[in-house]
């Protein structure tokens, strides 16, 4: 059965890109499945417009040019993932859309920002509201219409997350004063945001009296709320981090999170998080940690400061090394090891945190089949197609991490993956202009393999082979 077109090919002269762009996002306004399918029409009909029409509309458009092809990772073609999107939505199947969305996305990362409120909605549709959050949480604002920000602003409103939401319709009316609709939102979302939190709080506050007191608002995640307070026998400031009431009513959110808690209760590694206590009922789902006060992401450090001497470096490669050690013995897999996931504390002290893609063994990963999990720029090449890595994709990671934190955390780097037939060779020249000595080069090359089965198996391998270099000391 074939579909008649909604709107002319781009290529006819009375067609604007201008126009195209203004109903792309007219299309997707209700979010209802056949708009995004139309949607999805028209992103593939610009990408398929040659550069020279209608004064560069692909160049000016949401779509950009496609990267370069990376080696032994089947190519595809966009217009034609899009089409087959396209009648995903449009039967709302939307695993199969997802499917294609991560595909077009992997092939041409620079599409992220305009594919966002379609992957978002198929993750919310499949059940899987905590990476519909991360998929939009880490998007550049910049990048991104007033259109655009206001969409996900209503998505995140409608599974009531709202100060997040609250943050992209606060961009889409910087973009545009007079936009009424993301007013009125914005108004409801500030009148509600602080309610939930004040409820949450006090039922803390009551059941966790009086071994811990003093418990007030410390800061907000995308999924959870924490709370700083006062623990009376264990005679120290401590952290409660707490689902939000709308994730608390979510089976799978619950046992991620928890699932988290029980790995960091279990491990009780000096680089990871410490979690003392669990609480979870039918009204409160949270957990007691230790309070990082002042901690500082390794990516803002670097920001700030400029990149680390490699011998710096070095002591944050081997930390969280160790740490990874104990999470590979009890088959728990990182998948998420970047900059802005290891902190440093004003003491010294050097954290990994945010096990929230942990992979733990095959078995907890049902529902994520061929959903791609983490960070483009420090996954390894076998994310791009697999959906279990194993322990070998955390090595990759590390290395790519002490290449960031020696020469700097590239601009958007948080979409773009080093094309690996010429990352490796990048790293030896650049690292090698820092005087990274021989032998540790030797182990950051062998940890980039592109192949798995040429890198350290586990973090154990990793850190035997640290232990022969002589400013590195043996594991914690």
């Amino acid at each position: 059965m074939t579909t008649t077109p909604i709107l002319p090919a781009p290529t006819d002269a009375y067609m604007s890109a201008d126009e195209y762009r203004v109903r792309l996002r007219g299309l997707v306004d209700e979010m209802h499945p056949g708009h995004l399918a139309q949607a999805i029409d028209l992103l593939a009909a610009l990408n398929s417009s040659p550069p020279e029409e209608s004064e560069g509309i692909v160049a000016s458009s949401v779509v950009r040019e496609p990267v370069g092809t990376r080696a032994q990772i089947p190519a595809i073609d966009i217009r034609e993932a899009l089409g087959e999107a396209q009648r995903y939505l449009r039967g709302k199947e939307w695993r199969p859309a997802l499917g294609k969305l991560e595909a077009v996305i992997r092939e041409n990362p620079e599409m992220r920002e305009s594919l966002a409120v379609f992957r978002a909605t198929c993750f919310l549709k499949i059940g899987l509201p905590e990476l519909a959050l991360k998929s939009v949480e880490s998007l550049r604002l910049d990048r991104m219409a007033e259109k655009e920000c206001y969409l996900i602003g209503k998505l995140l409103a409608e599974i009531r997350v709202h100060e997040s939401a609250a943050r992209f319709v606060s961009r889409a009316i910087a973009l545009n004063p007079e936009n009424t609709g993301a007013l009125e939102l914005l108004e409801k979302l500030q009148q509600k945001a602080n309610p939930k939190h004040d409820l949450l709080l006090r039922q803390i506050q009551k059941k966790l009296s009086p071994m811990v007191v003093d418990i007030e608002p410390y800061m907000s995640g995308g999924m959870a709320f924490i709370y700083r307070g006062y623990h009376q026998k264990l005679h120290q400031e401590i952290a409660i981090k707490a689902l939000r009431p709308t994730f608390a009513k979510m089976p799978e959110a619950v046992d991620r999170f928890l699932l988290e808690a029980v790995t960091l209760i279990n491990i009780q590694h000096p680089h990871l998080l410490e979690v003392y206590s669990i609480l979870k009922d039918d009204q409160v789902v949270s957990y007691v940690m230790e309070l990082l006060e002042g901690a500082e992401s390794t990516e803002q450090r670097v920001k700030d400061k400029g990149p680390y001497p490699w011998t710096a470096a070095l002591k944050v490669f081997v930390a969280v090394t160790d740490a990874l050690v104990q999470c590979h013995k009890r088959q728990v897999v990182h998948r998420d090891i970047k900059p802005d996931n290891v902190l440093l504390l004003p003491d010294g002290r050097i954290k990994l945190i945010d096990l929230g893609a942990a992979e733990y063994g095959t078995q907890k990963n049902a529902g994520k089949e061929n959903l791609f999990v983490g960070n483009l720029r420090y996954s390894p090449p076998e994310a791009l197609s697999k959906p279990i890595l194993g322990t070998t994709a955390d090595i990759y990671s590390l290395a790519v991490l002490f290449h960031d934190l020696v020469m700097g955390v590239p601009d958007g780097s948080q979409g773009m993956p080093p094309d690996p037939t010429t990352f490796p060779e990048e790293v030896e020249s650049n690292l090698r202009s820092r005087g990274v000595s021989r032998l540790l080069l030797k182990i950051l090359l062998k940890s980039l393999s592109f192949k798995a089965d040429k890198r350290y198996p586990d973090a154990s391998a990793l850190r035997e082979a640290l232990s022969t270099l002589p400013v590195v000391g043996p594991p914690r």
